[in-house]
């Protein structure tokens, strides 16, 4: 896929930290996922992510809800989340669809700071984000 962030996924892909595509989001309605690390116990570490408009944005359009990092089996799993609704850190407080596509496409990124050690970029690439059509009552 050909986008404005072209150049930053690949930047992402030659530095082995993405680029990744987390599942769709739809406006307005909460979203979770959970991500997956295989490797050493992470469940220590802090992680922290943020939904932005351009890589180098300095405002943060929302920031991930990150839950209890859990290890098992060689796998740390990091439950993320965006509210529900248009406050703040919710999938509806990112801008609407400017092309009318249906789809908008968010840069994001999470950094890692493992006990006792320096915060990097662990992962990076694109949020999808659905337009809807019915909410919930």
């Amino acid at each position: 896929m050909t986008t404005q962030y072209t150049a930053w996924l690949q930047s992402l892909a030659a530095a082995n930290k993405g680029p990744v595509t987390l599942p769709t989001a739809t406006r307005k309605l909460a979203y979770s996922h959970v991500i997956a690390l295989t490797g050493p116990d992470y469940s220590g570490a802090t992680i922290t992510g943020q939904v932005r408009s351009s890589p180098d944005s300095d405002t943060i359009l929302a920031a991930f809800t990150i839950g209890t990092l859990a290890y098992s089996d060689g796998v740390t799993t990091v439950p993320i989340s965006l509210a529900a609704g248009t406050g703040s850190n919710s999938t509806g407080v990112l801008p609407a669809d400017s092309d009318l596509d249906g789809v908008e496409y968010f840069p994001f990124d999470f950094l890692m700071t493992p006990s006792g050690g320096a915060a990097e970029r662990l992962f990076g690439g694109l949020l999808p984000v659905s337009g809807h059509i019915t909410l919930p009552a």
